[in-house]
């Protein structure tokens, strides 16, 4: 049930189940417990229930949606994958394209203005321990470490299918690969000690209010800085004008209804220009514009019907 619940959540995770399975049946097989071959296959069953019963509908939509030559395809090369590293040290992009109008950061600027330890514990210690961690993972049976290894495999599956068949890939898609990297930490400072608790025990705690120290900064933006501040965008409309016949697009439109109920959502040109003609006052939210703004009133586009 607890792989129901995860594609359940994101959809993209069936490669993490497709993992999890294939390195468990495969431990099953050598083992010789070939009967826990098939109780694994009577509860995939079983958890198939309700992810068909949910996802499903979902299903020809996100088949579209991957089809369309019109959805964005990234090039799955060094720079995607600069994105993802940089996501799982300090939780930015690579890069910041609009520093002027992203109140966010990126890798670039933080190792621009970053002292010694930044770097240090970026460029050295987080890297050498986790290969460490990986190391130590790979050297016991699969079924002790399944989010390490089959979730590694899981993201190194992901990539090459997407890269092959030319799909939308977003690095966020590999969300779930924040859980191999925190787990690799502990597991390379617990064979840097030999299983020694006192020394793992200090070295993890000195390591954990190191990176909490270095990052300090970036996540501070995370926390106060919404991506997307469709509720403050919201409320800037309502008390710039109470009764204005609001409308939105762009990315995430429809979020805006959940703070907004009488939004119209626009979808070509024509909409526009029909709310255009309208008696009330009028004003367009573009979601595009306010995912990358510093305030609401940035991503407010307004019009009136003269």
């Amino acid at each position: 049930m607890t792989e129901a619940g995860y594609l359940l959540c994101f959809a993209g995770s069936l490669y993490v189940a497709a993992a999890v399975n294939l390195f468990l049946a495969a431990e099953f097989w050598i083992s010789g417990r070939h009967r826990d071959i098939l109780k694994l296959v009577g509860f995939n069953l079983l958890g198939a229930i309700p992810v068909i019963w949910w996802m499903g509908p979902s299903v020809p939509q996100i088949m579209a949606y991957l089809n369309n030559p019109d959805s964005p395809r990234l090039d799955m090369g060094w720079p995607w994958l600069r994105d993802l590293l940089s996501g799982w040290a300090i939780g930015w992009g690579h890069t910041n394209p609009l520093p002027e109008l992203h109140t966010g950061s990126s890798w670039e600027m933080e190792m621009a203005h970053a002292g010694w330890p930044f770097k240090m514990l970026m460029l050295g210690v987080l890297p050498a321990l986790a290969l460490l961690g990986f190391v130590a993972a790979w050297r016991k049976p699969a079924s002790q470490f399944l989010g390490v290894t089959a979730v590694t495999v899981a993201a190194a599956l992901a990539y090459a299918h997407t890269a092959l068949k030319h799909q939308p890939m977003w690095v966020w898609y590999l969300i779930y690969t924040v859980i191999p990297m925190v787990l690799v930490l502990p597991l390379g400072v617990q064979l840097l000690t030999r299983h020694r608790p006192r020394l793992e025990a200090g070295l993890l705690t000195l390591l954990v209010g190191a990176f909490a120290w270095v990052t300090w900064d970036s996540t501070a933006k995370i926390r106060e800085h919404d991506r997307q501040p469709i509720r403050e965008t919201v409320e800037y409309v309502r008390l710039q004008a109470p009764t204005a016949l609001t409308g939105t697009f762009g990315v995430s439109d429809r979020q805006a209804e959940s703070y907004d109920h009488d939004v119209h959502v626009l979808k070509t040109p024509a909409d526009l220009d029909a709310s255009s003609k309208t008696p009330r006052p009028a004003l367009c939210r573009s979601t595009s514009i306010s995912a990358a703004s510093p305030s609401p009133a940035r991503g407010t586009q307004s019009f009136f019907n003269g």
